[in-house]
């Protein structure tokens, strides 16, 4: 049941779709192993032919998992569900744009001696392949922590781990610090394995629907 006359709606169901939980299990893992990767065979984050294939796999796994918490939210926060979903949808964008980037760049450095950062610096409209969209990671995880604890779908220390894995994703990832990156990615998989192993409900059995 979606919403009565009314106002109230029921419950979110207790459980996800296998295909959402394994999404939210493995993105945060794919995330963490690009990282490495861009640390130890590549030329720092951002900058690898390994980590920038892992990332667009990453990012996949990101979107259909973030999917999935839109669809936890939708009975209780409809219009931050639709939220979510957008961000699920501009992140894999903007995350994709990053991957690709970071395979050419290492690729046309290693074996033709061009430096791609420069040359796409060089034509400014090309940042609009990656901004926005690249900022609707840590937004999402952001406000996807804050909805599900204001919708009392998941205690406060969760949804906090949700906006700290946001917070420093923008610390980590724009200014290439290793060390943030795997802290980063670490949160983010407390965040997201604790949520497909227990998907949650509500601390009341009814809520009035968002307006």
């Amino acid at each position: 049941m979606i919403a009565s006359s009314t106002g109230v709606v029921a419950a979110p169901p207790a459980t996800l779709p296998g295909f959402f939980r394994a999404a939210m299990a493995a993105a945060p893992v794919l995330l963490l192993a690009s990282t490495v990767a861009f640390i130890t065979l590549g030329a720092g984050i951002n900058h690898g032919l390994v980590g920038g294939v892992v990332t667009i796999w990453s990012v996949l796994a990101f979107a259909v998992a973030f999917v999935g918490c839109a669809r936890i939210l939708e009975l209780r926060m409809p219009r931050g569900s639709r939220f979510v979903t957008f961000g699920a949808a501009a992140l894999a964008v903007g995350g994709a744009a990053f991957g690709i980037d970071a395979i050419y760049a290492d690729v046309l450095l290693t074996d033709h001696q061009i430096d791609a950062a420069a040359a796409v610096d060089a034509h400014p409209l090309s940042a609009l392949a990656y901004l926005p969209w690249g900022w609707f990671m840590p937004i999402t995880c952001i406000v996807t922590g804050a909805l599900l604890w204001r919708a009392r779908l998941l205690p406060w220390w969760h949804g906090l781990a949700f906006a700290l894995g946001g917070v420093l994703f923008v610390t980590g990832r724009p200014a290439r610090i290793d060390a943030v990156a795997i802290i980063t990615d670490l949160v983010l998989i407390a965040a997201f394995w604790l949520l497909a192993m227990r998907p949650p409900t509500g601390t009341a059995p009814e809520r009035r629907a968002e307006a």
